[in-house]
């Protein structure tokens, strides 16, 4: 989890999580903590799910609700909507379910002005990645998640 480690308080971020959390913690505590945050530590907001928001029905609600952030609440934010990243080993049969809600999720906010996918699932699985037990990334493997979202705002912008 990136919020296991402290380097990306380096540039200003704010980092927001809960090990084994998924759709509603994201409603009931995730998005009215973000909601307190100043204007200035919204300009960008990344969100990086994982497997345990993983269900078929699940990305239809993620999609509904980010929808009504992007036009509401976070309206005045770039919203980054990172990838769920792959899995190794005993967990490696998610990846397809993975992917399937990877793509649903990109493409259902395309055209959007303040809202990009961030796909760091792909990234990882072609450079490859580490982890300890299939699901849950090493501190090398989830620097370089971290360094991938920044380059996915810079690249925005570029």
């Amino acid at each position: 989890m990136l919020c296991a480690y402290s380097w990306y308080k380096s540039d200003g971020g704010t980092c927001i999580a809960e090990s084994g959390m998924g759709y509603n913690w994201f409603l009931s505590a995730a998005i009215p903590r973000v909601n307190k945050l100043s204007s200035d530590k919204k300009k960008y907001i990344a969100t990086n799910l994982g497997v345990n928001g993983l269900t078929d029905s699940s990305v239809e609600q993620y999609i509904s609700k980010y929808k009504e952030l992007a036009n509401g609440d976070w309206k005045n934010s770039m919203i980054f909507l990172v990838s769920i990243n792959p899995t190794k080993g005993t967990y490696s049969g998610l990846n397809s379910k993975i992917d399937s809600f990877n793509q649903r999720l990109n493409n259902a906010f395309i055209g959007y002005k303040n809202v990009s996918f961030c796909d760091t699932n792909s990234y990882l699985k072609e450079i490859g990645f580490n982890s300890n037990d299939g699901l849950h990334y090493t501190e090398e493997t989830s620097k370089m998640i971290y360094n991938r979202i920044k380059k996915c705002i810079y690249d925005y912008y570029n």
